[in-house]
């Protein structure tokens, strides 16, 4: 619409001006003049011609654009489908990787109870260098940081057991080997020196039987006491079934 409008203007300028020319010209200046005119009639149909064309690109370049525009558009709201199934997917795996955690979880939480049974066993048990050194590492394998922490009297026990039953072995043998535990006349002290001793060992103070302790000592230090306080004249105290022969001082 706007290209024509352009072109019927310029043709009906170009005329009019033809027209006044000749009314007031002789008839060779007329001539002259139309040749004249004609030639600018022809270099303005190139122009417009020119302008037709440069119209007709622009129109296929505006064309174009919208075309590109409206695949630019469809590729949107793909690429938008496409993120929203991307986005659900994710959702979903999310789910179930709590739920998979939870679950690891909750086992891990019985893999920790169990791993300090294992190391609280070693308590009850007679001491064993090696076993206890390996109930101890059993704490490094915890998940639960809270559990580790509440139960670290576990580990600290296990970690005392080699000192507390060497200190007990030592005394033990002391009183083994001491020359008045057979004497008649030294019977009272005999027996207080060594009940001193037993009730002043470290472990004896901070833990004999208290609600967290080292069972199997416990009732190795109930059997000296006893042993003990049943020594007379008569019947020396004998500590020999209690005596470990085969620890390393």
């Amino acid at each position: 619409m706007f290209r024509n409008t352009i072109i019927v203007l310029m043709m009906a300028l170009s005329f009019a001006f033809v027209s006044n020319a000749q009314d007031g010209l002789k008839r060779p200046e007329r001539e002259s003049n139309a040749r004249a005119l004609r030639e600018n009639v022809d270099s303005l149909q190139v122009l417009v011609d020119s302008l037709r064309d440069v119209i007709i690109i622009n129109d296929s370049i505006s064309a174009a654009n919208l075309s590109a525009i409206a695949v630019l558009e469809e590729d949107m709201k793909k690429d938008s489908l496409r993120m929203a199934a991307i986005l659900d997917s994710l959702r979903g795996e999310i789910v179930e990787q709590n739920a998979e955690i939870a679950y690891f979880q909750r086992y891990a939480g019985f893999l920790d109870t169990c791993m300090v049974k294992l190391a609280n066993r070693w308590l009850y048990e007679k001491f064993d260098k090696e076993a206890v050194e390996e109930a101890i590492s059993y704490f490094d394998w915890m998940y639960s940081s809270q559990l580790k922490s509440e139960l670290s009297i576990v580990q600290r026990l296990l970690k005392d057991y080699e000192k507390s039953y060497k200190e007990f072995q030592s005394i033990l043998k002391d009183a083994q080997d001491d020359i008045e535990r057979e004497s008649p006349f030294a019977v009272d002290g005999y027996r207080k020196r060594y009940l001193d001793r037993l009730a002043g060992m470290e472990y004896y103070r901070q833990y004999y039987n208290s609600d967290w302790s080292i069972r199997y000592l416990d009732r190795q230090i109930d059997d000296a006491i006893e042993i003990l306080e049943n020594h007379s004249d008569t019947k020396p105290a004998d500590f020999e079934p209690l005596i470990d022969f085969n620890i390393n001082f």
